[in-house]
């Protein structure tokens, strides 16, 4: 019995009033959606109302469904993100955890916008201060490197997981690997003693512009799965330096920090941003090089590696790399070489 057959039969048994339905299952429809990184995400349509299934599909974090539905539940009353409807974390339908939720039509801002404008970064300003904003101290919520240093030590992890891949492949202790465990030493010694200290509260761990939907003239947050609690420094930054294909001026950026200021005071926040920037550029580069070798070696789930194809990825780890070589983070003498940092085979399969 396949995935999408053990779904249907599933919630043929479903009590449809959990899910704010009414009468008997008349009618059922799945339909798969883009499949993320460690989600499999359904559009479910009973009784011609639609519905999201996400599934979790990442075996070390066994606890995301759960981390996502609390989340959601917390965050309701700001109308910021789809309704969790039900949390399903028993394992006895399919072997993985899912929760499901309201549908809300719309368009992600990577299909919706060309550039970003005025009302749009103030409205996101605003939903991203009123989400950190609330207090959550007493949530079950994975900590997500709320201080620079747990930052470091997931580089330094991703780092670990290139050099196995590549020890396959290359010589264990060459130069691409020396000038990676450099640039993070480097990193390192600049936040010996940092003067600003982190701040924690509630994130949502990867704003971007995929996964901000407009809908009925309203920015929302999906595609909570990354949520958690660390420093709003930390996920400001990530929207200015990894926000995707739309860019953010420096004036944007000024913009931006205003309009969420006057929502949610916070003295240090310019000067953390400032240390984070070089810890999150090259965060993405190392990021984007692991994560070239999890799709090339197949260490992701199934559904998602069979659907993508490298040469986006690729260009994506030299784009990471020409900004980190551009700004100082990387040695400006480094030259980029697909070759030298991958195998063969890979820049075939493009």
């Amino acid at each position: 019995m396949n995935l999408e057959t053990k779904l249907k039969k599933y919630l043929l048994g479903l009590d449809l009033k959990l899910l704010g339905l009414e009468g008997k299952l008349k009618s059922i429809k799945l339909k798969s959606l883009e499949f993320g990184e460690s989600n499999l995400n359904y559009i479910a349509v009973l009784n011609k109302k639609k519905f999201v299934i996400r599934i979790n599909m990442d075996p070390k974090m066994p606890n995301k469904s759960r981390e996502e539905f609390v989340a959601l539940k917390t965050i309701e009353h700001l109308k910021i993100a789809p309704r969790a409807l039900f949390l399903d974390d028993s394992r006895k339908v399919i072997n993985e955890t899912f929760i499901i939720l309201e549908y809300l039509p719309g368009h992600t801002l990577n299909k919706h916008l060309k550039k970003l404008n005025r009302r749009t970064i103030e409205k996101l300003a605003v939903i991203v201060a009123e989400l950190h904003l609330l207090h959550v101290n007493k949530l079950k919520l994975n900590i997500e490197r709320p201080t620079y240093a747990s930052w470091l030590t997931g580089i330094k992890n991703n780092i670990e997981y290139i050099k196995i891949k590549r020890a396959k492949y290359f010589e264990r202790n060459d130069k691409f690997i020396r000038i990676m465990d450099n640039t993070l030493s480097k990193i390192k010694a600049s936040l010996e003693t940092p003067k600003y200290q982190n701040k924690r509260c509630l994130i949502h761990g990867d704003i971007c512009e995929q996964n901000v939907l407009v809908n009925n003239n309203q920015l929302v947050l999906i595609d909570w799965e990354s949520v958690g609690l660390g420093d709003p420094a930390a996920e400001i930054t990530k929207i200015f330096e990894a926000f995707g294909r739309i860019k953010f001026s420096d004036e944007q950026r000024r913009l931006f920090l205003k309009t969420y200021l006057k929502i949610r005071k916070d003295k240090t926040l310019k000067q953390r941003i400032q240390i984070f920037t070089p810890l999150i550029r090259y965060e993405q580069f190392v990021w984007a090089v692991m994560h070239v070798f999890e799709i090339g070696e197949k260490d992701m789930h199934t559904s998602f590696v069979k659907n993508k194809n490298l040469k986006e990825h690729l260009e994506f780890a030299e784009e990471t790399f020409n900004l980190c070589k551009s700004t100082g983070i990387l040695d400006k003498n480094f030259e980029w070489s697909a070759k030298m940092v991958f195998p063969k085979h890979y820049l075939r399969s493009v």
